[in-house]
């Protein structure tokens, strides 16, 4: 699935989230986020055991990201996901 998702500042954010299978056998899941459509726009993804918990790794990667991204409320972000059952 993916989620269009806009700051309190109007800075775009999609948000990709999937199960994949792991090693072959386990199930995990990926979750992708991404600052705008272009070529050159950055994407942070990571993998966990369960949505939320690939999430949380994105939200930490992108706030210690040495590029200066747009800042977004991963917290609410979580929130939000949760609210349409997507982690």
């Amino acid at each position: 699935m993916v989620y269009e998702l806009e700051s309190a500042t109007g800075s775009p954010l999609g948000v990709h989230v999937w199960q994949e299978v792991a090693d072959g056998s386990r199930a995990a899941w990926r979750v992708e986020a991404h600052d705008g459509h272009l070529a050159n726009a950055t994407v942070v993804g990571k993998s966990g055991a369960t949505a939320a918990e690939a999430l949380r790794e994105v939200g930490r990667d992108w706030t210690s990201n040495e590029r200066k991204l747009a800042e977004f409320d991963w917290d609410g972000v979580a929130a939000l996901l949760v609210t349409v059952r997507a982690i």
